[in-house]
């Protein structure tokens, strides 16, 4: 790990939440970050807007309600940005309420026209701040002829009456890093899932929306890869070169919108983590992704998904 940050370190949902965490786990900073989905026992901080999403409300909320009382520098973390928007939405609601004199964005990607560049010197200026920007990619954006979609019926056909293994495991809890203990916390319950997946022939770990670091935990454990669900619909073809090839479609098990796993492996079973949601739309998910496969998904459900799964006495 890196020598210890006094900042904070603030991830953009869905995608962010996980990378945002890790990499307050390795500077070893205090983390926050936006949510769909705010727990009734954290405290709202503030909304903003998310623009181009298909789910624009942000809500940053945390357990503790001074974690941005302090001048220190905040680090926002995202996957990427095309006009940066998003970013400077919350920095200059963060600026209003609780002034400081630097913020850091640091996104794998960073695909800002020379206006959206200038535009993050010029609100730095405005607001009396320095705003800097890290990626580990910079590049153009423009638009290009969509590669043409793969029928929908190609990519939907059930291969397989669905099979549905359902796991409880209500002690354990979402994986994100509000305490100094996170580190030992993540890691036994990454342990305590991967234990109770022993003996099955897993080859993918699915986390749902935000429920992001707890998968990608146990999939390092178990040496297989590690996917996610999200609300963003993406173009699927079977052009040569293209990367996405196959997309599973259902809604959402928070009952926000529709939502999608992409290029999940066909023929090998599959489990999914997720600690929230709707039980039986948890189900309807599981079921989805299992016809897509032709094999058995493991549906691992977590915290509050147990929880609820128990009290109404699903069954599988």
């Amino acid at each position: 790990p890196l020598p210890v940050l006094d900042a904070l370190v603030v991830g953009f949902c869905e995608t962010a939440v996980c990378l945002g965490a890790t990499v307050a786990l390795e500077l070893g900073t205090p983390y926050a970050h936006s949510t769909r989905y705010p727990a009734p026992d954290h405290h709202r901080l503030l909304t903003f807007t998310e623009t181009h999403s298909h789910a624009p409300a942000h809500v940053l909320s945390h357990p503790d309600p001074g974690i941005l009382s302090s001048t220190r520098p905040v680090i926002l973390v995202d996957d990427e940005m095309t006009t940066g928007k998003t970013s400077l939405a919350l920095i200059e609601a963060i600026q209003l309420a609780w002034p400081r004199e630097r913020y850091v964005v640091g996104a794998l990607l960073d695909w800002r026209s020379p206006d959206a560049v200038e535009n993050f010197r010029i609100t730095g200026e405005r607001i009396g701040a320095s705003i800097e920007v890290v990626s580990l990619l910079r590049g153009d954006s423009s638009s290009h002829v969509a590669p043409e979609p793969t029928p929908l019926e190609d990519r939907l056909v059930p291969r397989s009456a669905p099979l549905l293994e359902v796991v409880l495991l209500p002690d354990v809890r979402r994986a994100t890093p509000w305490s100094a203990n996170i580190e030992s916390t993540a890691s036994r319950d990454a342990s305590i899932v991967a234990e109770a997946l022993e003996g099955r022939h897993i080859a993918a770990v699915l986390g749902v929306e935000e429920c992001m670091l707890l998968p990608v935990l146990v999939a390092e454990r178990m040496g297989v890869t590690a996917q996610s669900t999200t609300l963003s619909p993406v173009v699927v073809s079977s052009d040569a070169g293209y990367p996405i090839r196959s997309a599973v479609s259902f809604e959402s098990p928070f009952g926000l919108c529709p939502s999608w796993a992409y290029n999940v492996p066909r023929g090998q079973e599959v489990a999914i983590i997720t600690d929230g949601g709707d039980p039986e739309l948890n189900r309807r998910m599981a079921r989805e992704v299992s016809r897509h496969t032709g094999e058995r998904v493991c549906l691992v459900l977590t915290a509050d998904a147990a929880r609820d799964w128990a009290s109404r006495k699903l069954g599988e």
